[in-house]
């Protein structure tokens, strides 16, 4: 089916000599192309100079398909661009973004390879930034870091990797600790003690540290004065 659609594309396409090419006014990297006085299509002006056109030359239908097919491939990239301006993206993330806009998906595998190969995409590097952000501001634990790293598409070796390297055992224990201070002094209307230290413990596994770490907060109780006797 895809050969037919691909045939019946090819052959709705004017073939022709070229008699203009124009910058565009509202984007000077898009070039109108015009073929027997007539506007054709737009271009990305690296297509235009890539593929030598100029006036006087003629194209097939073939030909004009391959241009723009390659075509497309840079208004992804450029699209890609635009969202790594704004902000860090995964490879996973990206590429879904690149298919929501209506990109094929070969087109979307090969701007992100690319992108990857140059360094523009970093999944190790944009994992342990995200470790440590969410360690150091929301607090969060190992655990919670993973889910929220996978939920992005990165590997779990790499995941892995960033966690062993950025969260160290005795900066999550400070960073529960600061948590769990704050929690006690706002479970102090629960008058049960056992509800208080059971909501405690959901609190932070919930917030991604493990049992272990967890247990060791409740043993050491409430800072000093700050538990009703209950």
């Amino acid at each position: 089916m895809s050969v037919v659609l691909e045939d019946v594309h090819i052959n709705s396409l004017m073939p022709g000599e070229i008699t203009r090419l124009v910058l565009q006014k509202k984007n000077s990297e898009r070039v109108s192309v015009f073929i027997e006085g007539e506007f054709a299509f737009g271009l990305y002006k690296e297509t235009v100079l890539q593929n030598g056109l100029c006036k006087g030359k003629v194209l097939s239908a073939v030909e004009i398909a391959q241009l723009q097919e390659e075509d497309g491939f840079l208004a992804a990239r450029a699209y890609a661009f635009r969202l790594l301006n704004m902000r860090a993206q995964t490879n996973a993330g990206l590429r879904k973004k690149i298919l929501g806009k209506g990109f094929p998906e070969d087109i979307a595998d090969q701007v992100v390879a690319q992108l990857e190969e140059r360094g523009f995409l970093n999944d190790a590097a944009y994992a342990r930034q995200f470790a440590a952000e969410r360690s150091r501001i929301k607090k969060h634990g190992a655990a919670r870091i993973r889910m929220d790293l996978m939920k992005k598409g990165i590997r779990r070796e790499v995941i892995e990797e960033a966690l062993q390297k950025m969260l160290k055992p005795d900066e999550a224990l400070e960073a529960a600790r600061a948590l769990a201070r704050k929690q006690w002094r706002k479970m102090m209307r629960e008058p049960d003690k056992q509800k208080r230290r059971k909501r405690l413990f959901d609190f932070l596994i919930r917030r991604g540290y493990d049992a272990h770490i967890a247990g060791k907060i409740l043993r050491e109780g409430p800072p000093e004065g700050e538990e009703p006797n209950t």
